[in-house]
């Protein structure tokens, strides 16, 4: 049986990868945006995935301004 997915955490991690990535870019502002991402998709199916399409998503927002 799958874990269960636990959106805070995989919040949290993928928050604390991009804001050593994007030290330019507030905390906050990157938060708020992987909340987004990860909120969007946790009603999927197969969630084993979610961090990683989430923090895609966000560094394509991030870099593109």
């Amino acid at each position: 049986m799958a874990p269960a997915f636990e959106a805070d955490a995989v919040i949290r991690q993928v928050t604390n990868k991009l804001v050593i990535a994007y030290p330019d870019r507030s905390r906050d502002l990157i938060e708020l945006r992987v909340r987004d991402e990860v909120r969007a998709l946790e009603d999927s199916p197969v969630t084993a995935y979610i961090g990683i399409i989430a923090e895609r998503r966000v560094r394509s927002r991030l870099r593109a301004g």
